[in-house]
């Protein structure tokens, strides 16, 4: 439930882009029964500089349905290679 009012807080003080909270309203509960989430977009973005050097961005966007969405997107994981 954390997870899901955090969530609400982001889309409450417009840090989420307009279209992303509009993507999120878009997706209907009803249409998930069985569902403790819904993964609203999942992309991974590589920037590539002349040296070669490379930076990845992976963005995943999803909307808790409920206590077990909750519980299963409770824990996120950020990755960092500082080389």
């Amino acid at each position: 439930m954390r997870r899901w009012c955090i969530l609400l807080l982001l889309v409450a003080a417009g840090l989420l882009a307009q279209d992303e909270a509009a993507l999120l309203q878009s997706l209907k509960p009803e249409a998930y029964k069985d569902q403790p989430a819904v993964f609203a977009y999942d992309r991974t973005e590589v920037e590539v500089e002349a040296s070669g050097l490379s930076h990845v961005v992976h963005k995943v966007l999803v909307k808790v349905l409920d206590a077990e969405g909750c519980k299963r997107f409770s824990h996120l994981r950020f990755d960092y290679d500082p080389a």
